[in-house]
């Protein structure tokens, strides 16, 4: 099931549709400790938290064309990405963790990502980085 985060932030997410992100990885410190660095800290809102595809799947029906943190170390992320263009053409995913070797790089554009971040990158950046596209910058 997703990780909810209240039930207020759902109903904020749904009113801002354009600003709703969910993070994916399996693991949990990382899902829960981005979802409170970004929290507060940027107009993003953190609709949940997913640790299989299954779980991503149904978040993208309830939340279509939000921005999907995709933790680069996912099992199968290609196939995972692949999978979530496929079920919302509209949804926005950027990898994170993302260890930049031109193979990586251009194996994740090709597939489609909206963005990477680098596993080098602060919280801060991480914030300023998603910020940045989901207002569709590169």
């Amino acid at each position: 099931m997703i990780e909810e985060l209240s039930a207020s932030r759902h109903i904020a997410a749904e009113r801002a549709a354009n600003r709703i992100l969910l993070i994916v990885s399996e693991v949990r410190l990382l899902r829960e400790g981005i979802a409170k660095s970004i929290e507060g800290n940027s107009g993003l809102l953190v609709a949940g938290t997913c640790e299989k595809l299954t779980q991503i799947l149904a978040a993208l029906h309830e939340y279509p064309g939000a921005t999907v943190l995709l933790d680069a170390a996912f099992p199968n992320g290609l196939d995972a990405l692949k999978a979530i263009r496929a079920a919302d053409s509209s949804a926005r995913v950027v990898v994170f963790a993302l260890s930049e070797t031109e193979e990586n790089i251009v194996a994740w554009a090709r597939a489609e990502t909206a963005g990477y971040i680098p596993r080098t990158a602060t919280l801060r950046e991480l914030v300023q980085f998603i910020e940045s596209i989901d207002r569709g910058d590169t």
